[in-house]
């Protein structure tokens, strides 16, 4: 199928990126628990 984007790049992103890191670029993010909180971005 045209214009999918193979899984081995999904996982090979996935596994290189902390999510936590790029989300709390735009949201700062608190730690409680094990658990990460943000408030609205907006």
């Amino acid at each position: 199928m045209a214009g999918r984007i193979p899984r081995v790049f999904i996982n090979d992103l996935l596994a290189r990126t902390d999510i936590v890191d790029l989300i709390d670029v735009r949201v700062k993010l608190k730690k409680q628990g094990k658990s990460y909180h943000a408030g609205c971005p907006v």
